[in-house]
């Protein structure tokens, strides 16, 4: 195995923390979809931590990598056919409610390319740092960036206007630019550059977003959703500038390099940010959802200290969306 300690610090990272914490925010409303997707929710931190053993270069380890990495590969399709599930049996309106199903298809994506970097194999003669790299990019932004824009477009609705179908489209151009970037990748860096860009407005405009509800919030998520609002404007100058080094054949930037900067940059941008929606509330339903209304409780938003009874970031006691409880209508 060619051991490359950056990309497998960052995929480590990604399997134990990133992703238990990504699936604790949402479930399906299929009942059916629901139960295999928490029967592999369980299974998770058990193959996590397989796949996370089949990344140490140790020679007991190695000997048994590809099976460990393959069980992580087995709970995330287990994963992916329960968001398939949940498609074909609700097919929900509008495009919020598909960007988590996207994250479950892209995360067993992000294990497959786990498998491919941990037998060593460079399919298309690719750089097996860039196999590696391909590894985290659908474990981070690919599984991660969609849950994130649905929890920012849920909690937008408490704001006027329609906030939260911009964080929903947002959502919408990281999984189409997760598709742009994979194809340029392997067939033209102009495409690559273009996958970058939109990838870069995405989670620019997510991060926004987030900022714009992440003040309304208690101060502990606040702060988790304003750092990793933070990160994302540095990160994506750093994937845009990475990009254009590969459409230029500059080579301005190293894989290595993108591990060590864009790679934690990313894995703040979604550490945080999961953890700081998870401290905003309980996990919600798909399909079950309901807008904020006066009869329905909702947690009541901080306000800033001095001003109790006042406006908090220019709104008269606005009120977050309300957390349904489990089978809500």
């Amino acid at each position: 195995m060619n051991s490359i300690p950056e990309i497998d610090f960052l995929l480590a990272l990604g399997l134990l923390i990133v992703v238990p914490l990504g699936l604790s925010l949402f479930r399906w409303s299929d009942p059916q979809a629901e139960r295999l997707r928490s029967l592999a929710a369980r299974a998770v931190p058990f193959a996590a931590v397989a796949g996370a053993l089949s990344l140490v270069p140790v020679e007991p380890l190695e000997d048994f990598g590809g099976v460990l990495a393959a069980l992580w590969l087995a709970v995330t399709v287990m994963i992916a056919i329960s968001a398939l599930a949940e498609l074909v049996k609700t097919r929900p309106p509008g495009v919020e409610p598909y960007l988590p199903m996207a994250a479950c298809a892209y995360l067993a994506v992000g294990a497959f390319w786990l498998v491919l970097y941990r037998a060593g194999l460079r399919p298309q003669g690719n750089a097996i740092e860039l196999v590696g790299l391909t590894a985290v990019h659908f474990t981070f932004a690919g599984f991660a960036g969609p849950l994130l824009a649905a929890r920012a477009a849920y909690w937008l609705r408490a704001l006027p206007g329609k906030w939260n179908r911009l964080a929903a489209f947002a959502g919408l151009g990281v999984v189409l630019a997760m598709v742009l970037v994979a194809v340029g990748i392997s067939a033209s860096p102009m495409v690559e550059v273009e996958g970058s860009l939109l990838m870069a407005a995405s989670l620019i405009a997510i991060a926004a977003g987030t900022t714009l509800i992440a003040f309304r919030l208690p101060v502990p998520a606040r702060l988790l959703l304003v750092i990793s609002s933070a990160a994302v404007w540095i990160s994506m100058v750093l994937a845009v500038q990475y990009a254009f080094g590969q459409y230029n054949v500059t080579g301005t930037i190293s894989v290595r390099d993108m591990a060590r900067t864009h790679g934690v940059l990313n894995l703040v941008f979604t550490v945080f940010g999961l953890l700081g929606w998870k401290l905003a509330g309980k996990r919600y339903t798909l399909g079950r959802r309901k807008d904020p209304t006066p009869q329905a409780p909702a947690p009541t938003v901080e306000q800033p200290a001095g001003q109790a009874g006042g406006e908090s970031g220019g709104g008269h006691g606005r009120q977050a969306p309300a957390e349904p409880a489990a089978g809500e209508p």
